[in-house]
């Protein structure tokens, strides 16, 4: 049994630390609407400000964080997306370091070469999206939410695990040197235990000095069921497709052309047909069990589409060696090409209820 005891929130209650209990968070956003609506963090869920997926788009804002009340399902948690076609006055997005966008220098390297954007003069308030993140991290936890996803191509409705960390070992500016390194880094990075970095990475430190300790759990919408080019063929995407992915560590690739470990590859990708339009005005359950140790199963409305096993590919929390536990994430972002292209003003990804069981860090 990985659980020593229960911990039970209400719903909208706040959550407390207690190391190797359950938690059960039940969120229905009922009296957490207005907060929402005024972009503003709750006693569960944090706005951040933040982008990833390559300098193609502008993050996420708090100001696309919205909330509306139904006569029926209460409060709708809502995260907008602004597209291709969106002429408003923002919010700016912000690149992966941080700072404003400005002008078309992130626009560059959209896989789809078929698809042109000139953005000009509308560059800094396209395709900027929304999230809401748990203030809880887990070591293990069962998450299911009803979610609408926006309908339209381009950005993609996304509910995933997530922690991320670096861990660094000598100066890839200064190879030749026979780096001492951590026990992790040394078993993870280094082969035959040499943490000698290699200009070309690819002998004793394949890590070249960052470990990119990128832990993650994806179900993301839309999809083509194909890889390499075809996976951004528009032809191809459907919202039948989801992916259904998970990461272990991540090759940071685009900064030192690294593998993710002596080990690899580090990530499990599924591109799976879930059998009905995901974008047919209708919420669905989606739902990842991940037990923390070797395993990730994924339903969508009830019926199980999706099996990730091996240590290799999963996963786990090792709070002893600074591990950070995952966080949950709902979001609605701009992927590059993989999700169709963003040919549209706005779009809206709603959110009736979440419900969390989980151990918590």
């Amino acid at each position: 049994m990985l659980f020593s005891g229960t911990l039970l929130l209400l719903i909208s209650a706040p959550v407390t630390q207690a190391l190797g209990k359950t938690i059960t968070i039940q969120e229905s956003f009922d009296e957490t609407c207005d907060a929402l609506s005024n972009h503003q963090d709750t006693a569960n869920w944090e706005l951040p400000v933040w982008q990833w997926g390559g300098d193609i788009n502008g993050g996420v804002s708090p100001e696309n964080v919205n909330c509306r009340k139904d006569p029926e399902l209460g409060g709708v948690l809502q995260l907008f997306s602004h597209g291709d076609k969106y002429v408003g006055n923002g919010p700016i997005g912000t690149s992966h370091n941080g700072k404003a966008i400005v002008g078309s220098a992130n626009w560059i390297g959209w896989k789809n070469v078929g698809y042109k954007h000139d953005c000009e003069p509308y560059c800094d308030v396209q395709r900027v999206g929304a999230s809401v993140r748990s203030k809880q991290a887990f070591t293990s936890v069962t998450v299911e939410a009803m979610i609408k996803p926006c309908p339209q191509f381009g950005a993609a409705s996304t509910m995933f695990l997530y922690s991320y960390d670096e861990e660094t070992c000598g100066d890839p500016a200064q190879p030749g040197i026979r780096n001492k390194c951590s026990t992790a880094y040394t078993k993870q990075c280094c082969i035959n235990a040499n943490c000698t970095i290699d200009p070309n990475g690819k002998v004793a430190d394949v890590c070249r000095g960052t470990w990119v300790k990128n832990k993650e759990i994806d179900l993301e919408i839309p999809s083509s069921l194909q890889r390499g080019l075809k996976s951004v063929d528009p032809s191809l995407i459907s919202f039948e497709n989801a992916r259904m992915n998970s990461v272990t560590a991540f090759p940071w690739s685009y900064k030192h052309h690294t593998k993710c470990g002596v080990v690899n590859p580090c990530e499990s990708d599924n591109f799976v047909d879930t059998g009905v339009n995901q974008a047919d005005g209708k919420f669905h359950k989606y739902t990842i069990v991940w037990d923390g140790v070797n395993s990730v199963e994924v339903f969508v409305d009830n019926v199980h589409k999706q099996t990730i096993t091996g240590k290799q590919f999963v996963p786990t929390v090792d709070l002893a060696n600074g591990d950070k536990a995952l966080q949950i994430i709902l979001a609605a972002w701009f992927p590059n090409a993989w999700a169709g292209s963003p040919e549209f003003s706005t779009c809206v990804t709603e959110v009736s209820s979440v419900n969390i069981t989980g151990t918590v860090a």
